[in-house]
């Protein structure tokens, strides 16, 4: 995955936090009955997986290689054609795949299912019997609600085009008590980009500005909010927000 795609991902999740995507994903999982994850475009964990179906997992132990090339495909094609699919592996267990658009570029995949299809994909008779069945209609209704619970996760603006874009908003509380410290609007950029996690490269690659200025700024910042490090920007941060 591309740097940049790395970096919007990150600004995506720190939008609501990983713990609150982790509780709304097992909610969904519990309800639905249903396996359910995060995944970066290159398969890569972001949540813990959720309602884990050990069926599949057992296939997958005896099976790797034609389970990752499975995975791969449904991967590829939502990179791809950025549209949710649903595909049916050999043992007839059904999966789906949601793509995650943050300011408009593929940032994450939401991956789902663990599920036999009754009356629709695959064969219930090749279908191990602790497989969660359920109708294929249903099954079409829960992928659009999971897909519209990924978009209202996903603005289509971010935090500098919302400010760009609204100048006679207000100015965030926290906002107000950096420049009340004489903060210079790059410096609250860096601000912003570490509250996100990024690391100094990223932030250089974001600013279109070398790293060695990234170290000036983050110097200047922690000089005037008299602070050591950036974890305690953050945490100043935070309380100014609290």
């Amino acid at each position: 995955m591309k740097a940049e795609t790395q970096m919007k991902c990150r600004e995506w999740i720190s939008l609501f936090g990983k713990n609150k995507l982790q509780s709304l994903q097992d909610r969904c999982a519990t309800l639905f009955n249903i396996s359910l994850g995060l995944v970066s475009l290159d398969g890569e964990p972001i949540t813990v997986w959720s309602n884990s179906l050990l069926a599949c997992e057992k296939i997958e132990s005896g099976n790797t290689e034609s389970c990752m090339r499975e995975r791969q495909r449904v991967l590829k094609y939502v990179c791809e054609k950025r549209k949710s699919v649903k595909s049916t592996c050999y043992m007839g267990i059904v999966n789906f795949a949601c793509p995650v658009i943050y300011c408009g570029e593929l940032v994450a995949i939401c991956l789902g299912g663990g599920i036999a299809v009754e009356n629709g994909l695959g064969s219930e008779q090749d279908t191990p019997l602790d497989i969660p069945k359920i109708a294929k209609e249903k099954l079409d209704e829960i992928i659009n609600l999971i897909d519209c619970v990924v978009n209202i996760l996903s603005p289509t603006e971010n935090v500098e085009e919302k400010e760009n874009g609204s100048r006679q908003e207000k100015r965030p509380a926290n906002d107000l008590l950096l420049l009340k410290n004489k903060l210079t609007m790059r410096e609250l950029e860096v601000v912003r980009l570490i509250n996100y996690g990024l690391s100094n490269k990223e932030i250089s690659m974001k600013l279109n500005i070398s790293e060695k200025t990234v170290k000036t700024h983050i110097s200047n910042i922690l000089r005037k909010l008299k602070l050591k490090d950036r974890l305690e920007v953050i945490l100043y941060c935070k309380n100014c927000i609290n």
